[in-house]
């Protein structure tokens, strides 16, 4: 079942943001029920992990927190590597089994060739890597019950997929505009859910969150020094998804912001150092999460 809801960000805001995501992205191109009000079921706790492409290690050692305590959320939201980490962990696997799995894929396994008219290449391979993990592809399946946040490319606006397709979901969530084909949904082309809510607090409202969690890991304006084109690019995507964030971040019961960037700067292994990033931060604010 899809929800499309506006993102709440002002008419020209969310113009100017989606029109230099994408003119930045191309220049890259060359990495349950419904809310109180609704009719949705109220969930006690919820997590909202946010957008921050390799950042998603971060989420890995948060999970390993919950797990540690044994408390399970009643709810995920995620948006880009925040809902394929989400989607893996609402599905039932381990904080092991998803770091495993991380190991094992890149930018290049999620992508297929495509007819370029929307977009460089498909991102049918993430689809398939996640349906060999996930046992049932139904969201509705899943032992913890999530969404995923995805923009409709055509309007702008938010849309919140908690039914259906969970692969094809989380694809959508993570499709990166001009790089990837938007995937069609009901009608709809579908893009990545950083450009209306890369933490999607609000999200977690909708569907019933009372108390949420709201994990940030995306990249920050000043991770790197803008010197060329790509680095304008990078800077220009970094200071919209910031700015959202800032906007919308507030509403969550609970923040866990991390500023990751630094630790995996001339690293090739920082996948560890991330994760553990995330516990110590999760650990931090444990007593607010369960108090």
């Amino acid at each position: 079942m899809l929800r499309g809801r506006p993102s709440q960000v002002p008419d020209a805001q969310r113009r100017a943001l989606l029109g230099s995501a994408v003119v930045a992205l191309g220049a890259l191109a060359l990495g349950l029920r419904p809310a109180r009000g609704d009719g949705h079921a109220s969930r006690r706790l919820a997590l909202a992990l946010g957008s921050g492409s390799l950042h998603g290690h971060a989420h890995l050692g948060v999970m390993r927190v919950f797990e540690a305590r044994g408390l399970r959320p009643d709810l995920i939201v995620g948006t880009s590597v925040g809902a394929i980490v989400g989607a893996l962990w609402a599905a039932g696997l381990d904080s092991l089994a998803i770091g495993r799995a991380a190991e094992r894929f890149g930018l290049l396994d999620a992508a297929r060739p495509a007819w370029p008219r929307r977009g460089l290449v498909s991102n049918e391979g993430l689809q398939q890597r996640l349906r060999g993990l996930i046992g049932a592809p139904a969201i509705e399946a899943w032992p913890i019950a999530f969404a995923a946040v995805a923009t409709d490319l055509a309007t702008g606006e938010r849309v919140i997929l908690d039914r259906g397709d969970g692969p094809r979901a989380v694809a959508a969530s993570a499709c990166m505009p001009v790089l990837f084909e938007p995937v069609e949904w009901e009608g709809r082309r579908l893009v990545d859910g950083s450009l209306t809510e890369p933490v999607p607090v609000r999200a977690a409202r909708v569907l019933g969150g009372e108390r949420v969690v709201a994990v940030d890991i995306a990249f920050r304006p000043d991770d790197e020094p803008v010197r060329h084109l790509i680095d304008t690019a990078f800077q220009t995507v970094h200071i919209l998804i910031n700015t959202l964030i800032a906007e919308q971040i507030g509403s969550a019961d609970v923040q866990i912001r991390l500023d990751l960037h630094g630790l995996m700067r001339g690293r090739r292994d920082y996948a560890g150092l991330l994760s553990e990033a995330g516990r110590r931060a999760a650990e931090r604010v444990w007593p607010e999460i369960a108090p």
